[in-house]
């Protein structure tokens, strides 16, 4: 399951279905974080200044980072960031990583959202999606075609339409045809793939910093 950072809602998927992994949409992290910038008041540092602004893309990378190196990422970018974004750094602390446990330097309690949930480096080694950008313009696609409160004569007729369109569509895989991507956006996510499959621990910044450009590419992409 993909979905939102809606703590009910994974609750309810895990407990329904056991065997089922859950990950998190990056793109819904992001805006995460940056509703934090506005609601701490930091949109004006964000703005001005240069090495709050790295940071913060620093840490929107930071799911890029494989499982294991997240905490020891997590603490590079807190070395290499400016005092103002504390405030930041300890939310995401608290929700995302989990805080140390009191005298402990290396135990940290249960974040909100567990670092498997959110972090994307083994989908993008298995080219799978980082968002469920997919699955909400479907929806709102489905959403207009239904129009408002629609009886439930017309919302099951919907329904049988959307399940010929998807026969159509396994019929065309299974016959050979493939769906393609954009060329733009294959680029960018083979782009994105390289950069994470030559990972170094070693040179983490440099990583971090890799990652954001092929992001800021890919916005520009989705945009136009």
């Amino acid at each position: 399951f993909s979905c939102d950072f809606e703590k009910g809602l994974l609750n309810t998927i895990q407990l329904n279905f056991e065997n089922c992994k859950v990950l998190g949409c990056w793109f819904h992290l992001s805006q995460n974080l940056w509703k934090h910038v506005q609601s701490y008041g930091l949109v004006e540092k964000y703005s001005t200044d240069k090495e709050f602004y790295k940071a913060f893309q620093r840490l929107k990378a930071l799911p890029f980072v494989p499982c294991d190196d997240v905490v020891y990422a997590f603490n590079v970018i807190k070395c290499n960031s400016p005092v103002e974004f504390n405030l930041m750094l300890e939310y995401f602390e608290t929700y995302y990583i989990g805080k140390l446990k009191k005298n402990s330097k290396s135990v940290r309690e249960e974040p909100l959202f567990a670092i498997e949930i959110w972090n994307v480096y083994e989908r993008i080694e298995k080219d799978l999606p980082r968002t469920n950008n997919n699955l909400e313009a479907w929806h709102k696609v489905f959403g207009n075609d239904c129009k408002k409160h629609p009886t439930l004569h017309k919302l099951i007729n919907q329904f049988r339409l959307e399940q010929n369109l998807t026969d159509i569509i396994l019929d065309q895989i299974n016959s050979g045809d493939t769906y393609k991507r954009r060329n733009k956006q294959q680029v960018i996510n083979d782009r994105i793939k390289n950069v994470c499959s030559n990972y170094n621990k070693d040179k983490l910044i440099d990583y971090l910093d890799g990652i954001i450009s092929n992001l800021k590419i890919c916005l520009l992409v989705y945009i136009n």
